[in-house]
């Protein structure tokens, strides 16, 4: 007796699996940080380009603060518990080091930024007192 599925089911069901795959994994970097919440985090970019897991960002900005150009991609352990996690970096060698981390789903915002970044072209000269 037959079951109810066809024979080649189980090649029908991979190609589909496989097609899913494929899709997700070209998905552009726009979508991802639009669903990690990066405007409302403060964090723009002039243009977003390449796919969820290599990223170009052009003259990124957080707030105020300009970043330069930053490479960014998805961090897949962060799907498992139901949030959203993009790393992203300084791709610029000449500019002093910075990278972290932008969280999206329940607790939205930055964490694990580690670099440096030029304060002085924002807040303007500081008097110190002592």
């Amino acid at each position: 007796m037959r079951g109810k599925f066809p024979a080649n089911f189980g090649a029908i069901t991979a190609g589909a699996l496989f097609a899913l795959l494929v899709a997700g994994a070209s998905l552009p970097m726009r979508l991802v940080l639009d669903g990690a919440g990066a405007a409302e985090a403060g964090f723009s970019a002039r243009s977003v380009s390449g796919s969820i897991w290599q990223g170009r960002l052009m003259d990124a900005q957080m707030g105020a603060l300009p970043l330069g150009d930053m490479t960014a991609s998805l961090v897949p352990l962060s799907l498992l518990t139901g949030d959203m996690a993009v790393h992203f970096r300084r791709a610029d060698p000449a500019q002093a080091p910075l990278e972290g981390r932008l969280y999206g789903g329940g607790a939205r915002g930055f964490a694990d930024v580690t670099g440096a970044m030029p304060l002085a072209l924002r807040l303007g000269p500081v008097s110190l007192n002592h």
